[in-house]
């Protein structure tokens, strides 16, 4: 069996108690990267209502009161609760065979004979 060795160095490295404020010519260079470097977070659509919803509740939690930050999120609740209710009342209607056979119509069991 291989046995592994960590050098001292390393093991000091990892070891050494983290320093309390970071160094300043570390900030400015990190300030400093190009734009390229930079991460950018772009959303392909539009908030959801529930979504939405969680913002305010958080913003109405922070500033309001006990009832009022419960009734936010008994808001949230119903409107996560509303969205759950559409995607499978969606997917209730359909027939498994039917939506199997729309993605793979030429397959053997999706085949229609006229009489």
């Amino acid at each position: 069996m291989a046995t592994t060795m960590i050098s001292s160095t390393r093991l000091a490295q990892r070891t050494a108690p983290p320093t309390a404020a970071p160094r300043p010519a570390l900030r400015a260079a990190q300030l400093a990267r190009p734009a390229a470097l930079r991460q950018v977070l772009v959303r392909a659509e539009p908030k959801s209502a529930v979504e939405t919803a969680i913002e305010n509740a958080k913003n109405t939690c922070e500033s309001g009161s006990v009832g009022e930050c419960a009734a936010a999120w008994d808001e949230v609740e119903e409107l996560s609760a509303s969205a759950a209710d559409k995607k499978t009342a969606g997917a209730s209607k359909m027939d498994p065979l039917e939506a199997y056979c729309e993605d793979n119509p030429e397959t053997d069991e999706c085949r229609v004979y006229e009489d």
